[in-house]
């Protein structure tokens, strides 16, 4: 599973994001439960564990005030448990993050998986379930052939590859703001600060972490997502070295960013034009809408990636695309391989998730629980005069904390992040973990969502706007991957 980029805190203290870092909130004046001012359940564990855990991963730091989060609530049923999490022994209703639209421990998956369990774990050779799958998810998301992998990190890194392999060129098209996981190949211009970023028409390649070779930096062009015409002019300078253009058809590491009309079937037409391999990083879009992004938008790219949905919570990902291209992935000309890769853990998990539960009638429910959410922060957002952009669609969206729509990296460098984590810390305060974690981060319901979860979702929602209004944090967008 991929770990996603994160906006933190202000002044951290530590060079480890989320930790030690200052909250500048009074959480009284949010709605803390606790009498105090602060927080409430502070576990011991959750001191002991920063001795053995290095920077622990993704949004975990989060809830460090609220203990670790996770577990049956205790007098919450099986079934209640859906889409419940245990927020520092406290029940929270939860929207889930963009790997569980499954929703969580949900009863035909866990009693597959038990009995997939007693019959072994990995053996080495092909599970049985790898060929069903396969077709499945090739009629599914409208690809040829695929080769599984472990986590979207391990494909976006192989598809990589594969561009440059049947192209026989260096250089890989990327969006300033787009993530497409913690590799070498592609980190880059993630998060970059406005002084490094350089002219929004021709974004600077910014470093996104320390330890990067300078001459794989050097591969990356950098485009602004949105703008076809800059991105064509970009293109045409480095048409003959170009492998690939990689994007994710709707950026979800700058909250919920919708693609202007024409602007995919422009990188369509500019891939054929110049050459290049066009590769849709679908690791979240994937479960969005039952086929994926080109269902919704009807461009259909050279290679896709997808991941996080297909495994229901277990570690699965696959590279998918044209038969021109993918029959060329054999031993000895391009290599993918991995010891889990199609393991029976997950594969079982990815059949059993995608024809019994995630199902076109599961996932069209999923749908009206999102556009109901969003309709809901829609009239509240109005009805409070609030300055936020509420931006979603499929089964996701966003509360943009900005006057103007987002979209693209520069646009989302003005949302108001101290306002953001008001409302996010409110809504804790509430029971309700509202969304992923950071301004950066979107909602996404699920299979198991229902009328009730939404309508307490927005019944918390209500109150904290109103306290939204007087709200002000000062608070910096901090670069952390």
């Amino acid at each position: 599973m991929r770990s996603t980029p994160r906006i933190y805190r202000s002044r951290p203290r530590s060079r480890c994001p989320g930790r030690g870092s200052r909250w500048r909130f009074n959480y009284e004046s949010v709605g803390s439960v606790s009498r105090t001012g602060q927080a409430p359940f502070w576990p011991a564990w959750c001191g002991r564990k920063k001795r053995f855990i290095v920077c622990a991963p993704s949004d975990a730091q989060t809830y460090r005030y609220h203990a670790d989060v996770g577990g049956r609530t205790p007098g919450v049923s099986a079934a209640d448990e859906k889409v419940r999490a245990r927020l520092g022994g406290r029940e929270a209703v939860h929207p889930l993050r963009c790997e569980q639209h499954a929703g969580h421990s949900h009863p035909v998956l866990a009693k597959a998986m038990r009995e997939r369990v007693s019959n072994g774990t990995i053996f080495g050779y092909e599970s049985v379930d790898a060929g069903p799958l396969a077709e499945h998810m090739c009629k599914r998301f409208h690809v040829d052939r695929l080769k599984f992998s472990m986590s979207g990190l391990d494909a976006t890194l192989f598809s990589v590859r594969l561009a440059r392999a049947v192209t026989g060129r260096r250089r890989i098209m990327k969006f300033e703001g787009c993530y497409h996981g913690s590799h070498d190949a592609l980190m880059v211009s993630i998060k970059p600060r406005r002084e490094a970023s350089g002219d929004p028409r021709r974004p600077n390649p910014v470093p996104a972490s320390k330890g990067l070779l300078k001459e794989l930096v050097d591969t990356a062009v950098v485009a602004p997502f949105n703008d076809l015409a800059s991105t064509e002019a970009i293109a045409t300078e480095h048409a003959d070295d170009i492998a690939g253009i990689i994007l994710e058809p709707v950026p979800m590491n700058m909250g919920y960013v919708h693609p202007e009309p024409g602007f995919l079937e422009g990188l369509r037409a500019l891939a054929d034009r110049i050459g290049a391999v066009l590769i849709f990083d679908e690791v979240k879009t994937c479960g969005k809408w039952y086929g994926g992004a080109e269902e919704a938008f009807g461009v259909a790219p050279d290679v896709k990636v997808l991941g996080k949905a297909i495994g229901g919570g277990f570690p699965l990902a696959a590279v998918g695309g044209k038969a021109s291209i993918m029959d060329q992935v054999v031993p000895g000309q391009i290599a993918h391989a991995g010891t889990f890769n199609a393991n029976p853990l997950s594969v079982s998990a990815g059949l059993v998730t995608l024809t019994k539960i995630l199902t076109k009638a599961g996932v069209q429910h999923a749908q009206r629980m999102g556009t109901s959410l969003a309709k809901g922060y829609i009239d509240i957002v109005r009805d409070h005069r609030l300055a936020v952009k509420v931006q979603y669609g499929g089964i996701s969206g966003t509360v943009h904390f900005t006057r103007a729509a987002v979209t693209d990296w520069r646009s989302f460098q003005d949302v108001d992040v101290g306002r953001w984590w008001g409302y996010f810390t409110a809504m804790l305060n509430r029971g309700i973990i509202p969304m992923a974690t950071g301004p950066d981060e979107q909602w996404t319901t699920s299979v198991a969502h229902t009328k009730a979860d939404i309508d307490a979702h927005l019944d918390a929602f209500e109150d904290v706007a109103e306290i939204l209004k007087h709200a002000q944090a000062e608070m910096a967008l901090v670069e952390a991957v």
